[in-house]
């Protein structure tokens, strides 16, 4: 049977709120959008915004930078800065969705209405393992 290899972790950043969120010196409990009152935790809801969105982002493999569609392209930009300078993956670069190619792999990928090319998520190497 074929398989594919799922060692890496993906986090998706919404370029239309991700800049705003990154800059406000607000916690997690205090950003409704990002939290769900029902499940308060005083731990997690006292947490600095930023320290909360870096360790997510640092914790990922690969980052797609969804809806940028929705940016202006200084704030894509920004967003981007932001994201290339936190230390995750391994620094390979950044992608456009409408470049991708099958030999592509990188750090960050940037998005429209989600759709990230296969060979971002399933690289060569993970695809063409069988066990």
């Amino acid at each position: 049977a074929n398989s594919i290899d799922l060692r890496t972790t993906v986090t998706v950043v919404d370029a239309s709120s991700f800049v705003e969120y990154w800059m406000s010196k607000t916690s997690v409990g205090s950003s409704a959008s990002l939290w769900d009152e029902q499940e308060a935790d005083p731990c997690i809801e006292s947490r600095s915004l930023v320290e909360f969105l870096a360790e997510q982002i640092e914790a990922a493999d690969r980052v797609i930078l969804n809806k940028v569609d929705l940016v202006d392209e200084p704030t894509q930009l920004t967003a981007l800065e932001i994201l290339k300078n936190l230390p995750f993956g391994s620094r390979r670069g950044i992608i456009s969705v409408d470049r991708a190619s099958n030999q592509d792999r990188f750090d960050i990928c940037t998005a429209i209405q989600g759709k990230v090319p296969l060979s971002f998520l399933f690289p060569q190497d993970a695809t063409s393992r069988q066990s």
